[in-house]
């Protein structure tokens, strides 16, 4: 496999919200992960458009590829991805999340979400 090209990467998420990360230090760290994400519970509660920040890097193995989960307070998110020499990335992610509601906890999770994203 080629260099991986360092930069900014920008896309979607199947859900149609955007996503973004840096790959830095000559492809080996994938960095400022962002994106929003469409979470619900069973009984049709939901959020929506809910921006996710992710704070430290994903090293990328020589093949490209990057993942694992990050967990924080109520809050987890799996991200799973490869990255391409050519400036393209594709992967999955999913985010299950605690939020109050109506006095008790309520479980919601985006299921799994399919990403794309360019090299800018």
């Amino acid at each position: 496999m080629g260099a991986l090209k360092d930069g900014h990467y920008a896309g979607t998420t199947a859900q149609g919200e955007p996503l973004s990360f840096d790959v830095v230090e000559g492809g080996a760290f994938l960095t400022c992960m962002t994106f929003k994400v469409d979470s619900w519970a069973p009984d049709e509660i939901g959020l929506t458009d809910e921006p996710i920040a992710i704070k430290g890097a994903f090293p990328i193995s020589t093949d490209g590829r990057f993942g694992d989960a990050v967990i924080g307070d109520g809050i987890t998110a799996v991200i799973d991805g490869t990255v391409t020499p050519a400036g393209t990335a594709s992967g999955t992610l999913r985010v299950d999340l605690i939020v109050a509601h109506g006095g008790a906890d309520v479980e919601c999770s985006s299921g799994e979400v399919c990403w794309t994203a360019r090299a800018a």
